[in-house]
């Protein structure tokens, strides 16, 4: 009977009881065994409760640090200038930061989907998934470009994304390099400014001498006339390369400029009394948009110069006729000049080199017209560019400074 009964109290936990032993029977040994287990059963019991009780302990502190933890890269998450997006494997948003929000334009609920604001979010999500590792990416949108680092998560299919606005970066990156190549090309015309320059002062002078000899010979009495003949086409040549000289000269030469404020209207006025013709010669029609803006700091004689080049260019472009094109618009305290004809445009080799001095695809061409042009362009403060047009033809864009 206390066997069963301590037995039965064993069973429902309590290892504290023990039965009484009288006697050496079997029995009684029975009892002997049986307080012996319910003592070690006992000893056991009190030492998974001391370790149960030292893990709880080991639970509650790790529990305290990761909600610490927790709270901290909640607190990180939450403040970082870097927009910071949980994205599933469907593409949907689980996770966004206040950052996040403003970059995307709207806060971004869970379930909203990605694609809805960048369209080529599915193209970067399976490439990423695809590459395994993380990857870092430009995205264009809208006029922003964006850089993202893309974490995938190989466990839930999904991706963890940083994204920045880099635009204003990327903009300045473009202007150090458009610096840099301007410092570059100016170092090279200013090398070759003085190598023309020794190279027209050399040829000039022998020229000048020859052309006075071949008038002088002209005027000799019993000249035959294939002689005669002769001199006159030397005295020619010599005429052409005299003008390709002077050409050489302004490329070289320093440009001294005096600025004032220009009437660009009345500039362009001028200049086509001397291009009407030709115009009218080739089939060329003309749209003036020049009335009305202010005057723009300029030197007159330099930037007649400058238009000049640009538009006997935007001719020579178009020699079964079309339709030159000067507009002007004001832009902040800029100015920008369009020269924009409907001939066949710039082959796509030849554009980046337009600028480059004797380059030329003309075969007439000294290719210093818009070396010239830019050297002008330059020395004023402003800038020029070559483009060619959607609709068809070329398009020589200036940004000049208002008076």
């Amino acid at each position: 009977e206390a066997l069963s009964r301590e037995t039965s109290a064993i069973a429902a936990g309590d290892f504290s009881q023990r039965v009484a032993v009288v006697g050496e029977d079997e029995i009684a040994d029975l009892g002997r065994r049986f307080n012996l287990m319910a003592q070690r059963l006992e000893a056991l019991y009190s030492n998974l409760q001391r370790q149960k009780d030292q893990l709880a302990l080991q639970v509650k502190a790790r529990t305290r640090e990761l909600e610490q933890e927790r709270a901290f890269l909640a607190a990180v998450v939450q403040q970082s200038a870097d927009a910071i997006l949980a994205v599933d494997e469907v593409g949907e948003v689980t996770l966004a930061n206040d950052a996040a929000s403003a970059l995307l334009g709207y806060p971004p609920i869970p379930g909203h989907p990605l694609a809805s604001t960048w369209p080529q979010w599915p193209d970067l999500a399976e490439q990423t998934r695809s590459a395994g590792r993380a990857q870092r990416r430009d995205l264009q949108v809208d006029e922003r470009v964006l850089a993202l680092a893309l974490t995938p998560l190989r466990e839930s299919g999904g991706l963890v994304v940083v994204a920045r606005d880099v635009s204003e970066e990327r903009h300045l990156q473009d202007e150090r390099r458009e610096l840099d190549r301007q410092l570059f090309q100016t170092e090279k015309m200013t090398t070759l400014g003085e190598l023309a320059m020794g190279i027209a002062h050399e040829i000039g002078n022998p020229l000048a001498g020859m052309k006075a000899v071949t008038q002088a010979m002209q005027y000799e009495d019993d000249i035959p006339l294939g002689l005669l003949e002769g001199l006159r086409r030397l005295e020619r040549e010599i005429d052409r390369l005299g003008t390709f000289l002077r050409s050489f000269h302004g490329f070289a030469a320093p440009q001294a400029t005096r600025p004032q404020a220009c009437d660009l209207s009345a500039l362009i006025d001028d200049l086509l009394f001397w291009v009407r013709k030709e115009l009218k010669g080739r089939g060329i029609g003309l749209v003036l948009d020049v009335v009305g803006l202010p005057p723009i700091l300029a030197d007159p004689n330099a930037l007649k110069q400058l238009l000049l080049n640009l538009v006997i260019n935007a001719i020579h472009a178009m020699p079964e006729g079309g339709t030159l094109t000067l507009a002007g618009a004001v832009k902040a305290d800029r100015m920008g000049i369009e020269i924009r004809d409907t001939g066949p445009g710039i082959p796509p080799e030849v554009l980046p080199h337009v600028f480059d001095p004797f380059y030329t695809t003309r075969v007439d061409g000294t290719g210093l017209g818009l070396a010239v042009a830019r050297k002008i362009v330059l020395a004023h403060g402003a800038r020029i560019e070559a483009a060619n047009r959607p609709g068809g033809g070329a398009c020589l864009r200036i940004d000049w400074p208002l008076a």
